[in-house]
Formats: C-alpha cells, sequence, structure tokens
C-alpha cells in the first residue's frame, strides 16, 4: 500500500508601514556612473570580439590525443575536465585508453604515482591568466576514457562544462564535482558518495553506495534512481530532486526552491518517529516534499 505525505510551506512576511523619506535631488554623478558602465561594457565586448577574429587561435591551439597508459599500479583515478563532451566506458583490457579530439593544448594525461590524472593548465597571457578553453568558441571538443575493470579505491571527477555519459564505476570514493551541462553515471558501486552540482541535470542510475551518499544541489535537476543507499545528507538549491529506491540509514533532507521527491521501498516503519529503525529530517523552502513508502 503506497503512502504519500505532502509537506507544503508558506511563509508571509507582516506587513510594516514606515514613513518615506524626502527624496534628494539627483547631482548628476549617477548619470556619470551609468555612462562609464555602459563604455565599460561596449569596450569589453570589442574586445572579445577581435580577440576572437584575430587572436583566439594564436594564443589557444587545440589537438588530438590518442594514447594508452598501463593501469597496473593504478588505484585511483582523478579526472579534471573543463569543458566538452566526456564519456567513460570499461577497457576491453587491462589498459587506460583516452581518445580526444579538439582538446586544449594544454591538456595531459598521465599516471602518477598510483592515480590516472588529467589535468588542462590555465594559460597566461603577459600577467592575465585566461581560462583553458575558447571563449564563445565553435569547436566541439569530445574525449572518451576507458578505464579497466577494477574497484579503485577513488573515483574523482571534477568536470566543467559539456555532457557526460560513464558507466561501470566501483570504487571506494566516489565524488563527482560538475558546473554545467548534463551528467550521467550507470551502474555505480561504491562504498561512500558525493556529488556537487553547479548547474545542469545529474542522473544517478543503479547506484550502490554502502556508507552515505552526500549530495549539494545548485540549480537544476538531480535524479537518483533504482538506487541503494546506506544514508543520504541532501542541501537541494533551485531545481528538482528526485529518488527512486532503498535508503538503509537516515536521511537529511534541506530543500531550497523547487520539489523533492522521495519514492522508497522501505515501508514506512523504517523512519517511524516512534521506533523507526532510520531517522527522516526534511526541511524545505519554497515548494514541496512528497514520500512515498512501499515502491516498487
Amino acid at each position: 500500500m503506497n503512502e504519500n505525505m505532502n509537506m507544503d510551506m508558506n511563509m508571509g512576511t507582516p506587513y510594516v508601514q514606515t514613513q518615506q523619506a524626502p527624496q534628494k535631488k539627483s547631482s548628476g554623478g549617477g548619470l556619470v556612473w551609468l555612462v562609464l558602465v555602459v563604455v565599460g561594457i561596449i569596450l569589453l565586448v570589442i574586445g572579445v570580439i577581435i580577440y576572437n577574429v584575430n587572436d583566439r587561435d594564436k594564443y589557444f591551439k587545440l589537438k588530438d590525443i590518442h594514447q594508452t597508459f598501463n593501469s597496473e599500479t593504478v588505484t585511483k583515478v582523478d579526472l579534471d575536465i573543463p569543458f566538452g563532451d566526456l564519456n567513460i566506458t570499461k577497457s576491453n583490457d587491462k589498459m587506460i585508453h583516452i581518445d580526444a579530439e579538439n582538446i586544449p593544448d594544454e591538456f595531459d594525461a598521465k599516471v602518477e604515482g598510483t592515480t590516472f590524472k588529467t589535468s588542462c593548465v590555465k594559460k597566461r597571457i603577459g600577467f592575465i591568466t585566461m581560462p583553458s578553453f575558447h571563449l564563445w568558441g565553435d569547436n566541439n571538443a569530445t574525449l572518451n576514457i576507458a578505464l579497466p575493470e577494477k574497484v579503485y579505491a577513488s573515483f574523482i571527477l571534477n568536470m566543467g562544462a559539456g555532457e557526460t555519459t560513464a558507466s561501470d564505476i566501483e570504487c571506494g570514493k566516489f565524488k563527482i564535482d560538475c558546473g554545467a551541462g548534463e551528467v550521467t553515471f550507470t551502474d555505480v558501486t561504491c562504498d561512500n558518495g558525493e556529488i556537487d552540482c553547479g548547474a545542469g541535470q545529474v542522473n544517478i542510475n543503479d547506484m550502490d553506495c554502502k556508507e552515505k551518499l552526500d549530495i549539494d544541489g545548485g540549480a537544476g535537476d538531480i535524479n537518483v534512481i533504482n538506487s541503494t543507499l546506506g544514508g543520504l545528507d541532501l542541501d537541494q538549491g533551485v531545481g528538482q530532486f528526485e529518488f527512486k529506491g532503498t535508503i538503509n540509514g537516515n536521511i537529511d533532507a534541506d530543500g531550497g526552491v523547487g520539489e523533492m521527491t522521495f519514492r522508497l521501498t522501505n515501508p514506512e516503519t523504517d523512519f517511524s518517529k516512534n521506533g523507526g529503525k532510520y531517522k527522516m529530517d526534511i526541511d524545505h523552502g519554497i515548494g514541496s516534499v512528497d514520500v512515498y513508502y512501499n515502491e516498487r
């Protein structure tokens, strides 16, 4: 039997009448500042256009790479990718394969000690540090990484912007930090997990997290579907959150703006205030929270 718990919060602020202060005559200084700001914006736009037309290819070069690394000593994966479309799959052998196109010349992949890592050093032009990608460029960066099947001590992905798809990840510590775009992980097994999302959408399918999953959501949607967690700590900002599966631990959720939906296979008695196995603490701002039990 499905039961639905729906919580809505409407917050009001008492009206306080105050006496309006007498208006002061404008001295004209505000107009001067407005003109300066407008001129500055115009100069910035002109500079960016000139840069894109004349100097971009001079300072920012792209390359393709096709590399293979021995994974015998690798126990950790640390990927730092500023932009592009990333695809992570299972390798057919015991080697790490990376094939990338239209990536910055500063992009580097290597095995350092027991860690396979990628990085992209920021470009310096004189005393100015520039980001490692083409501003408003039309290049389509793609990265394909194939990892051997093994249990890694940690898997860390720091993704700036772009679309990410990954599958078959087994590790101790699982952490993804994404800026903008869509990130989809399927078949993830980990001891503990951490998801930090800026803007965009994060989809986690078929996750088995033995301990707590910690989620910090910014703007966008987060979906954790057909998963089993040892606990959940959620701090959701703007957007929607949905979980479907089993949580064998405490739930601590703070919502900002948007909806939070929990479709639990657990019986309601698991989170009963009177003798339940686990604790459920859900706070929300603007929006609604729906909790369903005995879902299949």
